[in-house]
């Protein structure tokens, strides 16, 4: 049995963080090595959470940047979260959003896309204060359907989040953030 064969028996057994604990290598790393097979939402999810870990955290401020958007991961709820606040308070804007858009999320083959919080301006301009209680957030989410299949090695994923994943995702919550805005104008 080769080095990789036993690498992958490894993965199936005991499971792709355990091993790569183990062995001391990435996620992304050690299923390129042993070209571990791609063929579920799970691995890809997997992957997914490793590469926010090991490099957009290692960024400053552990996060990355899309058109307005700072996007991080919260290791403790294991989701992406788009947060447009810093740039809400750069350019005097009134209101801000916070969405949780995780790919493979639960092992499923979509982007779910949740609002988790809302901030506007108070009366007085200078703070601002959290609506969620006053918006139903099961209103307002979304799913994106990723073909996994066309995911079927790291690379292709890694390109695959830093590309069009940002772009369907932000297509995608500016869709959302209207229909808050909406119904916040009308309430």
């Amino acid at each position: 049995m080769s080095k990789k064969e036993q690498i992958r028996t490894m993965i199936d057994n005991l499971g792709v963080f355990d091993v790569s604990k183990m062995i001391g290598l990435s996620v992304y790393d050690l299923i390129k090595y042993s070209d571990y097979p791609i063929d579920n939402p799970t691995i890809l999810s997997e992957i997914i959470q490793d590469y926010f870990i090991t490099d957009v955290d290692q960024r400053p401020g552990g996060r990355m940047y899309y058109k307005e958007f700072v996007i991080t991961y919260d290791r403790f709820e294991g989701v992406v979260v788009w947060n447009d606040g810093e740039y809400v308070e750069r350019n005097g804007g009134e209101i801000s959003f916070v969405f949780y858009a995780t790919p493979f999320w639960g092992g499923m083959n979509v982007i779910p896309i949740n609002l988790s919080d809302v901030f506007i301006y108070n009366i007085e301009g200078d703070e601002l204060m959290s609506i969620m209680d006053e918006i139903d957030e099961l209103k307002y989410c979304a799913y994106i359907d990723v073909d996994h299949k066309k995911l079927d090695n790291p690379d292709k994923l890694i390109l695959w989040l830093r590309t069009e994943y940002l772009e369907l995702t932000y297509n995608e919550i500016q869709k959302l953030k209207f229909e808050v805005i909406n119904e916040i104008e009308l309430s």
